[in-house]
């Protein structure tokens, strides 16, 4: 529906995404999601707005965070030089996707030794800050994954300014389904929560299966996952109080309502008033902390 539109469109959604997980291993098949996607644009600037509004995101509900950053054209521009068929190039990425170093090795030390085979043996330990760009290039000259590695690096530069310290890591072992993602990647961790709750990246390939071709980017957030870590956090308060709390006296009720939008519209956080006496408001209000209770009509 949107072929005709003019470009870039930006789109958000919540929904609830399935996931078949055969061996189950604690995870859920079914759970909220909430993402935003930027299409029909490529390029630097397309791609600091969908990482700068991740970051805003997960800032918005965790202090103790993570922003891992790698690039899915490295892995592929390694493995594009390796002549094996894609059943054995998945087996590849899967190990590198969980850091299995033993399997990793068991896995290449069947194939003749290239500086492909060298680079990608490397690949899972290739995490930190400025200086795995240095190594990474090093293991990679010669091959098309210095191209990335140079994009992934400008990137990397680019968002250090933002202040995010530490939180922001480079990680060339983060290889997602290499045939979903086309550029930058990313995964997004809390404190107290084992697994991403926030992943996404550049995807340009995947349009084109619906007669769309153009370039995507975007993230998703498992909210399931935020609020459990939020709803155990005994230092978050749940309870929302107003500035103001509009009570009504009978036959002006509708001019209540109007009153608390105005003030909504005006940036001031007040309530209308449900509770059918006024001794009964002064009492709520009491209760709730709420400091000024308007009295209209």
């Amino acid at each position: 529906r949107l072929k005709n539109s003019i470009m870039p469109v930006r789109l958000y959604y919540k929904q609830a995404v399935y996931r078949n997980n055969p061996t189950l291993m604690g995870r859920r098949n079914e759970f909220m999601q909430m993402g935003v996607e930027l299409l029909g644009v490529k390029g630097k600037r397309a791609d600091l707005e969908v990482l700068s509004t991740a970051i805003r995101a997960i800032m918005s509900v965790a202090d103790d965070f993570r922003i891992e950053l790698g690039h899915a054209q490295v892995f592929n521009a390694l493995i594009s030089e390796i002549d094996i068929d894609e059943d054995f190039k998945e087996k590849i990425r899967v190990t590198i996707e969980g850091k299995n170093y033993s399997a990793l090795n068991n896995l290449l030390d069947k194939l003749e030794p290239c500086k492909a085979v060298t680079a990608i043996r490397s690949l899972p330990s290739l995490f930190g800050g400025d200086e795995v760009f240095d190594k990474a290039t090093e293991l990679c000259s010669g091959t098309k994954a210095v191209d990335a590695l140079n994009y992934l690096h400008t990137l990397y530069d680019l968002l250090k300014t933002l202040g995010l310290g530490d939180k922001l890591i480079v990680d060339l072992g983060l290889v997602q389904r290499n045939d979903y993602y086309t550029g930058f990647v990313f995964c997004g961790y809390i404190s107290g929560i084992g697994d991403a709750v926030l992943s996404g990246g550049r995807y340009d390939d995947l349009l084109s299966e619906f007669d769309a071709p153009m370039g995507a980017a975007g993230f998703a957030i498992d909210t399931d996952a935020i609020t459990e870590k939020l709803l155990s956090d005994k230092n978050t308060s749940y309870t929302d109080v107003p500035d103001v709390l509009v009570y009504a006296n009978d036959g002006a009720e509708i001019k209540a309502i109007n009153a608390v939008a105005d003030m909504q519209k005006n940036g001031i956080n007040a309530r209308f008033c449900v509770l059918e006496t006024l001794e009964e408001a002064k009492a709520f209000a009491e209760k709730m902390g709420i400091d000024k209770v308007q009295i209209i009509g």
